[in-house]
């Protein structure tokens, strides 16, 4: 799969996404983080977006539409904690017919960037309602330009 970044990247808001303005510099590979971490340290000034390209988890057919589908799910619940959201994306696995650990895997690289993290369910109440809709609407997109 190639991935453009021109394509998949347009229509992001980096203001909304980083809460401050200022250029935005994009490091592909990033691993464990440590080169992108020095480099934020050295140069507050510039908004760092750091990718691993985890797409192994998004190549499902469909997962644009399974993101969209998780995060009205997640959208639509009273109050958004680990048993709440963990429900809702199994009742939306199981309706759209694909194993829950494949959604379970996306909406993990969706929210932290990461293919592996501590309970899904977990992270995904701290990280917050807000950032998480904002983070599987950008994957679902980011998706969608890479198979374009």
């Amino acid at each position: 799969m190639r991935l453009d970044p021109d394509q998949a990247l347009r229509g992001l808001d980096w203001e909304e996404v980083f809460g401050l303005p200022g250029p935005v510099e994009v490091e592909i590979g990033v691993g464990k983080g440590r080169f992108l971490l020095a480099a934020a340290a050295a140069r507050p000034e510039v908004r760092l977006l750091g990718v691993e390209w985890s797409n192994k988890y998004l190549r499902v057919a469909g997962m644009p539409r399974h993101l969209s589908a998780v995060d009205a799910a997640f959208g639509a619940l009273p109050t958004f904690d680990p048993v709440s959201t963990e429900t809702a994306l199994r009742a939306v696995a199981d309706a759209r017919g694909v194993k829950a650990a494949t959604l379970i895997h996306a909406a993990r690289v969706a929210a932290t960037g990461r293919s592996v993290s501590p309970g899904l369910f977990e992270v995904l109440a701290l990280v917050g309602r807000e950032r998480v809709h904002r983070r599987l609407a950008d994957a679902s997109r980011l998706v969608s330009a890479s198979r374009a």
